[in-house]
């Protein structure tokens, strides 16, 4: 059962309607730039200042409310330069979006990040001079949250398609990890990726392998809910968060293994326990 922080939304500037701003030309570099770090989710990546924390973003909740869960980080006092939020349910404590009157999310001037958020494309101006921009783009949304209007400009024009993780293409020469949900529709949507030392590959293989096998009678039939893949150039390794395995992808059907918290302790970084339900277990 969600606790709902507040019960009323509004703010001091609600969304206009209006068509959504073209995406910016992805002309940013691949790599970002000292200080900076590339998010994606979806087919969205876009470069955030590196000290940025992680949070929730406003997603449908039902009975057409959008609530952000956990709510907002609203200040310096909670120790955050700045945060990512997506649309995902990580607390079962959540705060209505728009926020209502009186609240420090109308007076915070923490900026942020939202991917794939549920807000409609438009400005929003707040009461202690954040400006909310959010643009739809790469098949998303992006809305960026400063008073800060450079800061909100060099974000903006750094979203382009996601880099990491495309489908269908060659194996990387690279290793990356990625994170995939599971939507409404049953559909795999790309939560987030990062591009990550050979290491982190080579000890998940060695951990699962340390771990039980589990025979091809006896594995789970649950449709995967979370997924996380590894992969480089010689394989890809499957996690079935659903199911607790892990497919090591070397010998087909025959190397699965259990998921234990060691075969997961290398990849499941800040950004991984901020995007997949799976990792935080039960809420209430």
């Amino acid at each position: 059962m969600l606790l709902l922080v507040a019960t009323t939304a509004a703010c001091r500037a609600e969304e206009p309607r209006r068509p959504a701003e073209p995406a910016a030309a992805p002309t940013a570099p691949a790599a970002p730039a000292d200080g900076w770090r590339t998010e994606t989710w979806a087919g969205l990546s876009v470069d955030v200042p590196a000290d940025w924390t992680y949070g929730g973003a406003p997603m449908r909740l039902g009975g057409g409310e959008r609530g952000v869960c956990p709510p907002a980080v609203m200040g310096p006092d909670d120790g955050a330069t700045g945060w990512v939020g997506r649309p995902v349910l990580l607390s079962d404590v959540c705060a209505f979006y728009p926020w209502i009157p009186g609240s420090r999310e109308l007076t915070s001037t923490t900026p942020f990040v939202w991917l794939g958020a549920a807000v409609r494309p438009g400005v929003v101006r707040y009461e202690g001079g954040l400006v909310q921009q959010t643009i739809a783009t790469e098949g998303t949304t992006l809305t960026v949250g400063s008073a800060d209007a450079g800061l909100r400009r060099r974000i903006l024009a750094s979203a382009r398609p996601a880099e990491l993780c495309r489908p269908g293409g060659a194996p990387p020469a690279w290793t990356e990890v990625c994170g995939y949900r599971r939507t409404d529709g049953g559909e795999l949507v790309l939560g987030f990726a990062e591009k990550v030392d050979p290491a982190v590959m080579a000890e998940t293989v060695t951990a699962a392998r340390a771990a039980a096998e589990v025979p091809a009678g006896r594995r789970c039939r649950a449709e995967p809910g979370e997924v996380v893949e590894l992969r480089d150039a010689r394989r890809t390794v499957r996690v079935d968060l659903a199911c607790a395995t892990v497919d090591v992808g070397d010998a087909g059907d025959a190397d699965v293994h259990r998921l234990t918290v060691r075969a997961r302790g290398a990849w499941a970084t800040p950004v991984a326990h901020a995007t997949l339900s799976t990792l935080i277990g039960p809420q209430g």
